[in-house]
C-alpha cells in the first residue's frame, strides 16, 4: 500500500545541508563574506569613538540584510525557483549588488589604468561606468522583487486609487531634483560629450533608483491592505520600503539645500544611515516571516469573508440560500 506519511524531499536534493536549498547557503556564505569585508575595511584608525562604530555598523547592516534576502527566501520556500522565480531572481540580483561593490575596489586601479583622468574628464570613466552598472542592476532586482510579490498575491486589491500615485509622484520627484541638480553644476563653456553622458545617466539611475523602491512600495502596501499572508511579513514589508523611499527622497533634497549648521548635517546622516538600515531590516524580517505566503486559500473563505450582514447589499438572501440548502 502506498504510505501517505512519506514526505516530500528538500529541494535541491542531496545537495541540500541542514534542510535548506544549496542557494540558501550560497547567499548566507556571501552574507559571511561581505561582513568580514566591512571588518577588515573598516579603518579603526578613524573611528575614535562609539558613535564612529556605532555609525559604521548602521551602515554595514544594509548590505548583510540585502544579501539575505534571497536566503531567507529559499529558507521559508524551497521550492522559490518554480514557484516564484521572478521574485527568487530579483532578491538575488540585489543580493549580488553587494559582491559587484566589493569588486569595484580590487578592481579600481584597472579602471584608472584603462580611463585615466584628464583636464576635460575628472573622473575615472571605466569606474563610473561600472558604478552605473551597479545601480541599475539593483534597480532592475528592486523592480523583480516588487513584480514577483505582485505575481504572488491571492486576493483582490482593497486599496483607494491613490496607490496608483505613488510610482509616478515619486519619480517626477526625482526627476525634477535631478535635473535642477545637474544644472546648477560649473561645467565651463564646452563640456565634452562623455562629461554630459555621465551627468545624463547619473540623473537617469538615480530615477530609475527612487522608481523601483516606489513600484515596492506600492506593491507591498497593496498586499498589505489586501489581506495577504503573512500579514505581518507584508506590513514589514511596507513599511520597509517606505521608509528607504524617504531616505532617498531626503538625499535629493538636501543635495539642493545649503545647510550652514553642523548640527543640521550630523542630524541629517543619522536620519539617512538609520532609515536605510531599519528599511532593509524590516524586509529582511518579512521575508523571513515566510512573506509571501503560497498556501492555498479556502474558497468558503473568499466568498464570505468579505460579507457584513449590516452593509453589504444581498447578505441576508445569502445566508438564507446557504441555510436552505448546507450542501
Amino acid at each position: 500500500m502506498h504510505d501517505d506519511t512519506t514526505e516530500a524531499p528538500v529541494p535541491g536534493g542531496p545537495l541540500a545541508v541542514g534542510g535548506l536549498h544549496p542557494l540558501a547557503w550560497v547567499f548566507i556564505l556571501l552574507a559571511l563574506a561581505d561582513l568580514v569585508w566591512f571588518i577588515v575595511n573598516a579603518g579603526s584608525a578613524q573611528m575614535t569613538s562609539l558613535t564612529d562604530y556605532a555609525f559604521y555598523g548602521l551602515q554595514i547592516l544594509p548590505a548583510v540584510a540585502a544579501v539575505l534576502f534571497p536566503a531567507a527566501l529559499l529558507a521559508r520556500h524551497p521550492d522559490a525557483a518554480t514557484r516564484m522565480p521572478v521574485l527568487l531572481l530579483g532578491t538575488s540580483l540585489f543580493a549580488l549588488v553587494q559582491l559587484l561593490l566589493i569588486l569595484a575596489t580590487p578592481l579600481a586601479p584597472s579602471f584608472e589604468a584603462a580611463t585615466p583622468t584628464t583636464d576635460d574628464v575628472p573622473f575615472v570613466a571605466m569606474a563610473e561606468l561600472y558604478n552605473g552598472l551597479t545601480l541599475a542592476v539593483a534597480a532592475l532586482g528592486l523592480a523583480f522583487i516588487a513584480r514577483g510579490l505582485s505575481l504572488a498575491r491571492q486576493f483582490e486589491d482593497r486599496v483607494g486609487a491613490w496607490i496608483d500615485w505613488v510610482v509616478p509622484l515619486a519619480t517626477a520627484f526625482a526627476a525634477v531634483f535631478g535635473i535642477v541638480g545637474a544644472t546648477r553644476l560649473e561645467l565651463g563653456a564646452s563640456v565634452p560629450p562623455i562629461v554630459s553622458i555621465y551627468i545624463g545617466s547619473s540623473v537617469l539611475l538615480g530615477i530609475l533608483r527612487v522608481a523601483a523602491w516606489a513600484y515596492l512600495l506600492a506593491s507591498t502596501v497593496r498586499g498589505a491592505l489586501a489581506g495577504e499572508e503573512p500579514s505581518t511579513g507584508w506590513r514589514l514589508a511596507a513599511w520597509g520600503a517606505g521608509i528607504v523611499l524617504f531616505a532617498l527622497l531626503l538625499v535629493n533634497l538636501v543635495g539642493l539645500i545649503e545647510v550652514p549648521e553642523a548640527w543640521i548635517i550630523d542630524a541629517y546622516q543619522w536620519t539617512v544611515v538609520i532609515a536605510y538600515a531599519l528599511g532593509h531590516l524590516f524586509l529582511l524580517v518579512g521575508f523571513t516571516l515566510g512573506l509571501p505566503s503560497l498556501d492555498p486559500v479556502d474558497d468558503d473563505d473568499i466568498e464570505f469573508a468579505d460579507y457584513d450582514e449590516d452593509n453589504d447589499e444581498g447578505f441576508e438572501e445569502t445566508e438564507d440560500d446557504f441555510e436552505d440548502d448546507p450542501a
